[in-house]
C-alpha cells in the first residue's frame, strides 16, 4: 500500500501559545470595545478604517460596482435559500431524546438565539454567497438581531463590492 500523505502531529505548546494570544484579543476586545477592533484590524489588514460600521452611501456604491446580471442571481440564489430555510424550519418540532445505555441520554433540541454573526469571508478571497447561506437562514429561523461581517479587500478600507450587496440582499 502507497503512503500517499503522512499524518501530522499537533504542536501542543504552539497551539496553547495561539490559544492564549487569541483570548488576550478577544478580552482586549470586551474592555476596548470599537478602539482594540481598530486596532487589530490595521494590525492584521493594515487597514486604517475609522468607521467600522458600513454606510448606507458605501451599499448604494457598491450596487454600482457590481452588473445587474450578478444582481439578479443573488436574487434568484436567494430566493432559493429562503425557501429550503423555510422547509427546513418546518422540520424543527423533531425534538427527541434517546437513552442508549442506562443513564446517558442522549438527543436534540432546537433553542431559539436572540442574535447572531454572519461571518463572510473577504479579503483576497471574497466568498460573497456565503452572505445569503448564512444571513437568510439565520432570519427564517426567526433570529431577531442579524449582524454581518466581512474583512475589507487587500489595501483598501472597503469590503467587495459583491460580498457588500450580498449582504444587503440577505
Amino acid at each position: 500500500m502507497e503512503i500517499i500523505k503522512n499524518s501530522t502531529f499537533k504542536n501542543v505548546e504552539t497551539e496553547k501559545i495561539v490559544k492564549e494570544q487569541v483570548s488576550s484579543i478577544i478580552e482586549d476586545i470586551k474592555i476596548n470595545k470599537d478602539e482594540a477592533l481598530k486596532k487589530y484590524n490595521m494590525k492584521f489588514d493594515n487597514n486604517n478604517r475609522e468607521v467600522i460600521r458600513v454606510s448606507k452611501e458605501e451599499i448604494e456604491e457598491a450596487y454600482k460596482q457590481v452588473d445587474d446580471k450578478f444582481i439578479e442571481n443573488l436574487k434568484v440564489a436567494a430566493a432559493n435559500i429562503e425557501n429550503f430555510a423555510k422547509a427546513q424550519k418546518e422540520s424543527f418540532d423533531n425534538n427527541f431524546e434517546k437513552e442508549i445505555y442506562p443513564g446517558v441520554i442522549l438527543g436534540q433540541k432546537h433553542i431559539p438565539v436572540n442574535s447572531c454573526l454572519a461571518y463572510v469571508p473577504g479579503g483576497g478571497y471574497p466568498l460573497f454567497s456565503t452572505a445569503l447561506m448564512l444571513i437568510i437562514p439565520a432570519k427564517v429561523a426567526g433570529v431577531k438581531r442579524v449582524v454581518a461581517c466581512s474583512p475589507t479587500m487587500k489595501d483598501v478600507a472597503k469590503i467587495n463590492p459583491k460580498t457588500l450587496v450580498a449582504m444587503d440582499i440577505a
